[in-house]
């Protein structure tokens, strides 16, 4: 469902969208939604946080779980 929305914006910014939508022969309004949609993608990570690389990451190495407990019990080492 899409929603007509309005709101104020800076004028500089405004022209700056409307342009890059006449050179990508978009209406202004995909151009905004499309931005608007990257800007919650981007937060969404950020918000997510660690829990969110955990998740996507999960099952990426295949170890059962003695080498995981192995790797765990060892000493950490960083040389710097």
């Amino acid at each position: 469902m899409r929603q007509k929305v309005g709101t104020v914006v800076d004028e500089e910014l405004l022209i700056k969208a409307k342009i890059i939508a006449a050179r990508e022969r978009k209406k202004f309004s995909e151009v905004v939604e499309e931005a608007l949609a990257e800007y919650i993608a981007k937060k969404e990570v950020t918000l997510r946080g660690t829990a969110a690389i955990v998740e996507e990451t999960k099952g990426a190495l295949k170890a059962d779980s003695e080498v995981v407990l192995s790797v765990m019990q060892e000493e950490a080492f960083f040389e710097v």
